[in-house]
């Protein structure tokens, strides 16, 4: 067997394996330039090659640009500001068409059946209506008729044959409560609901339109806040939401909250501090809404902020200065109403309806989620018109600590009445609306600012109302917290029938009259897109 240390070594030439190496090294420099734009050695090494794998250099597994828009998006970033598609109030074209329409509805039914009475209520009675949708509310009540009997009579009439080019897709609904009427009128298109007997919002349309004449910077506020929510998507009750009256109220209360009022408590000025909250019954209102007109032209208020700061005060309020724990939105009194007296033991933002006090209109937002969107809606709104990243807001939910804020903040530009009273009544969780009221009275009265004793005298024993009554307001109080607030019971459509003689107190059903409220409702409306802060 041959010795293989005795063969000679075998000799194997470089030049192939220098070649390919420097073959690999040039394209993948040419690569590397064209991928990388850095700049390759002129001059390779070719007097001490490497290995093949090393001489390869490996390129990424993913090469990725930086993000860039495609150019029509770009381009739509400076394209000029769509004024057009702006949430607005009703113009004076708008308003007009639907103050035919109204009158064409009213003639029709009037033809059919003449003991019936008309009224306008909603938003546009109070003239904070949008364009979109623009509902009109229209409530139409027969004499001696229930409601659910009248709406059916009323869809009979609507249906006729030679009121069929008039109006389309008429139909009962009734998913909601009360029940109402939902047709579409062809020329112009829009919608009509009609309901029968729904006094609740008759008075509540009426109160909302009263307040609105103290000041002329309270109808620019409830338009500015209501856009604002339908600009946010925060009306829509049916999604979680709030009802858009409650956005009214809230506005409300808040000018009668400052220490220099913009707006009066109409409640507690017509019935004095020791008989409110009040429920009126319905042959009360006539008497009430007869002392609040009368009271429009006697009141002045020393306010003298502008619209402009006020909005952006409104805001804090809720955001900042309002105890959710404590406290319930109401707008019959000045004087703190307690969520404990009401059995409402909720943390959640509480509207009290004014036409019902056991009731609060925004159990329709009962998510977390939507009453933290709502909460973040208002803090994203005013830090956005502050414009100030010194004064931006960080809000801690369960934190009762007050913070100090700089003295240029909105938070500090305004007071507040309730500011004076006793702390224990924002402290004590357990303290009661009596106790409340007696520090109230001795808080704010005095010989030259006495607080009002009350223009209407409540009588009758079923006229005033028995605040010491607990037991029953609890028992009312806990039917509606195991049903929905905002649905009425089942029998509140029996009580609102055979009311035709107490709208008739509120309302002349008399042709000369019925043209003056007619008069009142839509040509008295002067709503102007210039006025509203933009």
């Amino acid at each position: 067997m041959n010795d293989p240390s005795t063969k000679s070594p075998r000799k194997i030439n470089p030049n192939p394996l220098h070649t390919l190496v420097a073959s690999h090294v040039e394209s993948n420099t040419r690569n590397y330039r064209t991928n990388f734009r850095k700049e390759v050695p002129k001059k390779l090494n070719t007097t001490n090659p490497k290995p093949l794998l090393e001489c390869i250099q490996p390129e990424p597994l993913l090469t990725s640009k930086p993000y860039e828009k495609p150019i029509h998006q770009r381009r739509r970033k400076n394209k000029p500001f769509d004024s057009e598609n702006l949430e607005r109030c009703l113009s004076d074209n708008s308003l007009k068409q639907r103050q035919i329409v109204f009158t064409k509805l009213r003639q029709f039914i009037l033809n059919a059946n003449k003991d019936c009475q008309v009224n306008l209520y909603g938003s546009i009675y109070f003239e904070c209506c949008l364009e979109k949708p623009g509902v009109m509310d229209i409530d139409i009540q027969f004499k001696e008729t229930p409601s659910h009997d009248a709406l059916k009579e009323l869809l009979d009439i609507i249906k006729k044959k030679w009121y069929v080019n008039i109006f389309k897709q008429a139909q009962i609904d009734t998913e909601h409560k009360p029940s109402f009427i939902n047709l579409i009128v062809n020329e112009p298109n829009m919608r009509v609901k009609i309901s029968s007997g729904y006094t609740r919002g008759i008075y509540l349309s009426k109160l909302l339109r009263i307040y609105t004449k103290f000041d002329p910077r309270v109808i620019k506020l409830l338009r500015l806040f209501r856009i604002l929510s339908k600009t946010c998507n925060t009306d829509k009750p049916e999604l979680g939401t709030l009802h858009p009256v409650v956005f009214h109220l809230m506005v409300i209360h808040f000018l009668q909250q400052l220490d220099q009022p913009v707006l009066p408590c109409l409640h507690e000025y017509a019935y004095g501090i020791d008989n409110v909250p009040i429920t009126l019954n319905e042959n009360q209102y006539p008497e009430f809404f007869h002392v609040c007109q009368k009271y429009i032209s006697e009141w002045k208020s020393k306010n003298t902020t502008s619209v402009e700061i006020l909005f952006l005060q409104l805001l804090s309020y809720y955001v900042k200065t309002f105890n959710l724990k404590q406290f319930v939105v109401s707008i019959q009194t000045r004087m703190p109403v307690m969520k404990s007296d009401k059995n409402w033991h909720s943390r959640k933002l509480l509207v009290e309806d004014p036409t019902d006090i056991k009731r609060s209109l925004c159990q329709t937002m009962q998510s977390m989620r939507s009453i933290d969107y709502f909460r973040d809606t208002l803090i994203a709104t005013l830090n956005y018109f502050e414009n100030n990243d010194d004064d931006l807001i960080e809000v801690i939910v369960d934190d009762d600590i007050p913070t100090h804020e700089p003295s240029k903040s909105i938070h500090n530009s305004y007071k507040l009445f309730y500011k004076r009273l006793p702390p224990t009544v924002a402290r004590d969780s357990n303290i009661r609306q009596p106790r409340v009221r007696q520090y109230y009275k001795q808080s704010f009265h005095d010989k030259h600012n006495p607080l009002p004793k009350g223009i209407i005298q409540l009588n009758s024993s079923k006229d005033k109302f028995d605040t010491s009554d607990v037991n029953d307001i609890q028992e009312a109080l806990q039917h509606d917290l195991e049903n929905n607030f905002e649905i009425m019971d089942e029998n509140d459509d029996d009580q609102n029938d055979n009311h035709f003689h107490l709208l008739e107190g509120v309302t002349s059903h008399t042709d000369e009259e019925d043209e003056q409220e007619l008069n009142e409702n839509f040509q008295d409306i002067d709503i102007e897109q210039k006025d509203i802060a933009t």
